[in-house]
């Protein structure tokens, strides 16, 4: 039996266990629009308005979801405790104008609290003075909105922006396993999470009793673990601050990642530092992974 054959069978064996494996990984994001201006509310009912904010919403969640499938982007929680909050607000500058500048600026919480942004441009949606605006037609706004925002997260121009100031913020995990030198196992799913092979992984210790300089491990070397027939994301340590030059991957794995497996009882949070989308061609497009 090929070991492609081998863990399609284990992983539809194990569905139960997929399915948990994958819960169990805090990588909710809750996506809202607000419309958040006076002059397009007092044109509109509150009916309008919430369809408008839902529809632009679901539209911005599939593309995040393509883009950004490291997280698991949702507009209905379902009863999940989101990690995060992404919001696009629709606002309007203060003027004197009857027609004032109307923008959308992002808004975002982490589990540390509201996130910053101030390296985010708004989005001009309509110029000040300028009449022709979709003010009491509900279908053209949710047209200009859903452009916007959409094209704001999907452009490359905005992709390092959006990993620096957002991204590498949301916790992705909140355990791994130290499997044994030099691997080091994260519960994240590795055929939907699609992380190229240089990106890195930030392990960050909250509690137990690591030393201080195992408070934050580096990950690198992403690749599937075939091991576990779930297809979970396995990585190397690249270090932590005790770390030296000429350590062996080995050496690197003892000082940095062996307290996890001596002490199970830590309490983590994994971050995505460097994540570098990419399609894995070890996946088949019935969503498993293909030994090589």
């Amino acid at each position: 039996m090929s070991a492609s054959r081998l863990v399609s069978l284990l992983c539809c064996a194990t569905a139960f266990l997929c399915g948990n494996a994958v819960a169990q990984t805090p990588r909710v994001v809750k996506v809202a629009v607000k419309i958040a201006s006076a002059q397009f509310n007092d044109a509109m009912s509150d009916e309008h308005r919430r369809k408008i904010e839902s529809d632009v919403a679901i539209a911005l969640t599939a593309e995040l979801s393509r883009f950004y499938p490291i997280l698991d982007w949702r507009t209905d929680l379902q009863g999940a405790e989101p990690v995060a909050t992404w919001t696009a607000v629709m606002t309007q500058e203060s003027s004197n104008s009857p027609d004032p500048e109307v923008t959308v600026e992002w808004r975002a919480t982490t589990r540390i609290g509201n996130h910053e942004m101030p390296g985010l441009p708004k989005i001009q949606l309509y110029k000040e003075d300028i009449a022709f605006r979709p003010v009491g037609v509900p279908a053209q706004l949710q047209r200009d909105l859903t452009k916007a925002t959409v094209g704001w997260v999907t452009s490359d121009a905005n992709w390092r922006l959006f990993k620096d100031l957002f991204l590498s913020h949301v916790v992705i995990a909140d355990k791994v396993i130290a499997e044994g030198a030099p691997l080091v196992v994260v519960p994240l799913p590795y055929a939907r999470v699609k992380m190229a092979s240089n990106s890195v992984l930030r392990v960050l210790y909250r509690g137990g009793a690591a030393g201080p300089h195992q408070k934050e491990i580096t990950l690198t070397g992403i690749s599937p673990h075939l091991m576990d027939g779930i297809g979970n994301t396995e990585t190397l340590v690249e270090g932590c601050e005790s770390v030296r030059p000429d350590d062996s991957p080995e050496q690197k794995w003892a000082r940095c990642a062996a307290p996890l497996k001596a002490n199970p009882a830590q309490t983590i949070s994994v971050y995505a530092a460097d994540y570098q989308y990419e399609p894995n061609a070890d996946v088949g497009d019935d969503g498993l992974i293909r030994a090589p």
